[in-house]
């Protein structure tokens, strides 16, 4: 996972990261660890919370949902591909060319969004030329 990390940071710039889920499951397994070995600390000190261990476990509540939906995902995959096949794609891909489609159409319409203007300057310019 590393190498591939760096491969991407290295000599692939400028496109999207593709570690994404390998940089939260880090992330968590440091946040597990600090959690644990700062309320071993505080157990045995008896004294007040340390501010490291609060933050530990405040990363931890963000990271834990993420972790967790996308198990839970990648078990709703596996258990579609074994009860349905490459059929299941289609589960996948409808829902997202439809909020593609939703993204891009809000523009097209509204015409005080932003970017139809311009739309309507080009479609004056191509019935002049035309003419």
């Amino acid at each position: 996972m590393g190498a591939q990390s760096a491969l991407v940071r290295l000599l692939m710039r400028g496109v999207a990261s593709t570690n994404v889920m390998t940089t939260n499951t880090t992330a968590l397994a440091i946040t597990v660890t600090q959690s644990l070995l700062e309320w071993v600390v505080s157990r045995k000190a008896e004294a007040n919370r340390d501010p490291r261990y609060l933050r530990a476990r405040e990363e931890l509540g963000q990271l834990l949902p993420i972790i967790l939906a996308f198990l839970a995902g990648t078990a709703c995959g596996a258990f579609a591909y074994v009860n349905l096949g490459l059929l299941c794609l289609f589960i996948v891909i409808v829902p997202v060319g439809a909020l593609a489609l939703y993204a891009v159409a809000p523009e097209f319409r509204n015409p005080r969004l932003p970017g139809t203007r311009s739309r309507r300057l080009l479609r004056r310019l191509n019935s002049n030329l035309d003419m």
